[in-house]
């Protein structure tokens, strides 16, 4: 578990002359700052394009994705530079952009509309010839065997795997923290060894899915929020990796107080195997991987793998 320290203020000579002649000639920082600026704030898809969205003059952003939206596009290469957004299918989806610059906060939207891919039909007929054929009589035809039918391979389709706080507690393991989670799901070499995934589905395998959300529910404490300044969320494929602090096999910036629904993508690269847990960090007021002095505590809710569009296992 994270410590806290805090550090004594610190007092400092103020030379009269000095001061005067400073607050007549230095600007404000948050003055200098020039104000965050998207490329753009509509984006139109067919499915299975991708767009870039760029941001400028951000010290830090923030990327979210609503919630039916993440059935639509898929967001990756997230950083304060810009995203890239990918269509999955047909719909409507909302991105939010949460930008740093100085000590202000910057909060724009971007609409994406996805329609369905169209297909262009090349095959022209270019026969102009008028003439009437002379009609070729039709030969007899002749009998042939009928094929042996092959048996068709038997599929199974991949659905949601859905892991709930309930599901923590009958295994005997823990869904609440103080600031930082190792979210364990697998571990076989555990003195009682447990597997969550293979209990929802025996044919578990994340080449089968497209990403994961993780649903939590914090404990702030007398409503203050300030010092929740952000974290990350990591997916380890080892047990010993699921520490609360590792950065695991595949991560994904974007804690925020005022969301409490996270989801990581797993992009186009192969990633396969089984799971064996996530991390769940937070940062303080330090952008230090520490308990916010706000955070009385976090409580896992539900984890979510979320399968890919159409995918089917295999029965056979």
């Amino acid at each position: 578990m994270a410590t806290f320290a805090k550090s004594n203020a610190k007092g400092f000579a103020v030379v009269l002359s000095a001061a005067m002649v400073l607050s007549a000639t230095v600007m404000p920082a948050d003055a200098k700052a020039k104000k965050p600026k998207l490329s753009t704030t509509k984006v139109s898809l067919q499915e299975g394009a991708k767009k870039k969205v760029t941001v400028k003059n951000a010290k830090k952003v923030t990327w979210s994705l609503n919630k039916a939206g993440k059935k639509v596009v898929s967001l990756s290469k997230k950083s304060k530079k810009g995203v890239t957004i990918k269509a999955k299918k047909a719909g409507k989806a909302k991105i939010t952009a949460k930008m740093k610059y100085g000590k202000k906060t910057l909060k724009k939207k971007i609409t994406v509309s996805v329609t369905k891919k169209t297909s262009t039909n090349t095959n022209t007929n270019t026969n102009t010839n008028t003439t009437k054929a002379t009609p070729t009589p039709t030969p007899t035809p002749t009998a042939t065997p009928t094929p042996t039918p092959t048996e068709t391979p038997r599929t199974k389709e991949v659905k949601d795997i859905v892991i709930t706080y309930d599901d923590f507690q009958k295994a005997g393991i823990d869904a609440d923290f103080a600031s930082s989670c190792g979210i364990k799901l697998a571990d076989e070499e555990a003195e009682t060894p447990f597997n969550l995934l293979k209990d929802k589905d025996d044919r578990f395998d994340l080449k089968y899915f497209e990403s994961v959300t993780v649903e939590v529910e914090y404990d702030f404490i007398d409503e203050d929020t300030s010092s929740l300044n952000g974290g990350k969320i990591a997916l380890c494929l080892e047990a010993k990796d699921v520490t609360g602090y590792e950065d695991g096999d595949k991560f994904t910036y974007g804690i925020g107080p005022d969301e409490t629904e996270y989801t990581l993508e797993f992009g186009d690269e192969d990633f396969e195997g089984q799971c064996a847990g996530i991390n769940f960090q937070t940062w303080d007021t330090n952008n230090e991987y520490a308990a916010p002095e706000c955070l009385g505590g976090i409580s896992i809710k539900k984890v979510t793998f979320n399968a890919r569009k159409g995918a089917e296992y295999p029965t056979v």
